[in-house]
């Protein structure tokens, strides 16, 4: 039976192990001042696989980490915070700019293709699905789908469920459309409804490998995901999310994230932050 590991402070040799091992597998880059983070993560992983301290833990990784530990230690550490329209400004911009110049490139009848590359637990794809399903009237006559993916299988299967708790549900989500498009279980909990699941396509993607996702997109989002790689893996990204976007469609970025230093094809669009035009 797994005993739990005591609190322990790792060295910087051991940090900089979990940290090219965490790279190398996701592409992800951990900081050094995020050194108490990757203790307060691994020491439940290191107590579940039975090891006393998180050192332990970690001399074992050394000697040993197949692909099957090496994903739950990425799993251990990555961040999934989100929440329902995050930073609002990104989704009144979908409203307002690029819905209006998606429909003038598309005829209608066709197919909008929306792709949430860094999807967490699942609140952004929900957001832009409601997003859609609020512009009903100049939606008319167009079809759309929305694809949302992420390295976590845990992250994914939250998203999945579409179940959050009483915080997690009203954290940026305006009651009116918490009322329209969630049900209210026994317990408090919230969960999305046949509307909001009609629209969205889960599934696994690590950006770092060969991209699973079918076909080109109008719309790609990597909001809040950038800030982890670094600049050559970026280039390699921006690269990648290019040769899967039909031309003239939109990358959206997060808020803290600036692509002027990185080399890209991609041009700003105007009178909108974070969102780049193919």
């Amino acid at each position: 039976m797994a005993q739990h590991s005591k609190t322990c402070v790792i060295n910087n040799s051991e940090f900089d192990f979990i940290s090219r091992l965490v790279k190398q597998h996701s592409g992800l880059v951990i900081p050094r001042d995020k050194t108490y983070l990757v203790e307060s993560h691994l020491s439940p992983l290191a107590a579940t696989h039975g090891f006393h301290t998180l050192s332990q833990f970690i001399c074992s990784l050394k000697k040993h980490t197949d692909e099957k530990m090496a994903g739950e230690v990425i799993e251990a550490v990555t961040n999934h915070e989100s929440m329902f329209f995050r930073d609002k400004k990104p989704f009144e911009q979908l409203r307002k700019m690029i819905l209006p110049r998606i429909r003038n490139m598309r005829a209608k009848g066709s197919k909008i293709r929306i792709w949430s590359a860094a999807c967490a637990t699942g609140q952004e794809p929900y957001s832009l699905a409601i997003c859609l399903l609020e512009e009903a009237t100049s939606m008319a006559g167009y079809d759309y789908e929305i694809i949302a993916t992420d390295i976590s299988a845990q992250a994914l299967a939250k998203a999945k469920r579409g179940i959050y708790t009483q915080f997690e549900s009203q954290r940026g989500m305006p009651k009116e459309l918490l009322h329209k498009y969630f049900i209210k279980l026994v317990d408090s909990r919230w969960q999305v409804n046949a509307m909001l699941r009609d629209v969205i396509t889960f599934g696994k993607q690590n950006l770092l490998e060969e991209f699973v996702v079918p076909g080109t997109f109008d719309l790609v989002l990597c909001r809040n995901a950038l800030i982890y790689f670094d600049d050559a893996t970026k280039r390699v990204l921006l690269e990648k999310f290019r040769l899967r976007m039909n031309p003239g469609s939109m990358l959206m970025v997060g808020s803290g994230e600036n692509l002027t230093d990185i080399p890209h094809k991609f041009a700003a669009m105007e009178n909108a932050h974070g969102v780049y035009v193919l």
